[in-house]
């Protein structure tokens, strides 16, 4: 429900907006009772009864009949994102080994979470990270930085000059960076203190949440490449490095279309993802007679993965221009 109200002025300088009469009755206002306004990014104003403060919230996780490990994760994964600072996981019975590992798994890819408290039956995780200083723009920087590292690092070990192994590790920290902007932009759509913050609107923590998933999903590519690189142990095609390094030169481009707002560059990915994926149908066929053609149709494969989610990226920078 919305309502239309005129700026009144009282006294010599005083401007005043009335409060919808239902509204009030509602919520039993009466003189002298507190509200409180909060700036949006828009210059808007939000006015609720409570301070907008964080809340302390618990996440009660009852392990008693989950049916493996990887729900564990992804349940703990989902409160942390979620925004809550504790997350209590408790059984009836004495909780697994396998399941107290996934849960010390868990913690290692969440930043600024720690067990504070454990029994038998129960593990308690608290989140001590502050935004204070963190912008989510800082954060998606920083998701930038080292995901063009690990890029790098991949062109390098193709040609021998650098290891596989450190690009699956760094594939670990941008899940980390992943996960806490997540967290930060839901905190943020459910507080508007927190959104000013943040220096952030709603929209945009929509489009930061969708290019941090892209990211994740073309590190992910790229780190199973490295691994599976790193089993194939044989040397890798020239044509299928230089697919690669042209897969890296859109994601750059398509990365720059975001945060510049360019719409040219953004264009110019998407064009280029059409000619690319044409060029790894031309590249199967070249090297469908190698000895390892299965190996190389799937490194090609993982190439133009990368490219689509450039093409991704860039058709999330042309809807906020």
């Amino acid at each position: 429900m919305s309502f239309k109200r005129r700026v009144q002025k009282t006294g010599s300088t005083t401007l005043a907006v009335s409060l919808p009469r239902s509204w009030v009755n509602r919520h039993s206002l009466d003189k002298g009772s507190e509200v409180f306004l909060n700036e949006t990014q828009d210059g808007s104003l939000i006015l609720s009864l409570k301070e907008a403060r964080a809340k302390f919230n618990v996440f009660e996780l009852d392990v008693t009949h989950v049916s493996s490990e990887e729900e564990i994760k992804r349940r703990c994964y989902s409160a942390y994102m979620v925004g809550y600072q504790l997350i209590k996981v408790h059984s009836k019975n004495k909780i697994p080994s396998e399941y107290r590992q996934a849960l010390v798994s868990s913690v290692k890819r969440l930043i600024g979470v720690e067990v504070v408290e454990e029994s038998p039956e129960l593990i308690v995780l608290q989140d001590f990270f502050s935004n204070e200083g963190l912008t989510a723009l800082k954060t998606l920087k920083r998701m930038v930085l080292i995901a063009n590292s690990m890029f790098e690092e991949f062109l390098l070990a193709l040609e021998k000059k650098a290891s596989f192994a450190s690009v699956i590790e760094k594939d670990d920290d941008l899940d980390r960076l992943m996960f806490l902007m997540l967290r930060q932009l839901n905190l943020a759509l459910r507080n508007p203190a927190t959104l000013n913050e943040l220096n952030l609107t709603a929209p945009q923590c929509v489009d930061y949440a969708t290019l941090a998933r892209y990211m994740e999903r073309i590190g992910d590519k790229i780190a199973f490449a490295a691994s599976s690189m790193q089993s194939f142990n044989q040397p890798i095609d020239s044509k299928i490095v230089r697919f690669f390094r042209k897969a890296f030169d859109e994601y750059v481009q398509a990365i720059d279309s975001f945060l510049e707002r360019d719409v040219k560059k953004a264009i110019s990915v998407i064009d280029a993802r059409a000619k690319m994926r044409e060029e790894r149908k031309l590249l199967a066929k070249q090297l469908s007679s190698s000895k390892h053609a299965v190996e190389n149709v799937l490194f090609l494969e993982l190439a133009v993965n990368v490219v689509d989610h450039s093409g991704e990226i860039s058709e999330l920078a042309i809807n906020q221009s």
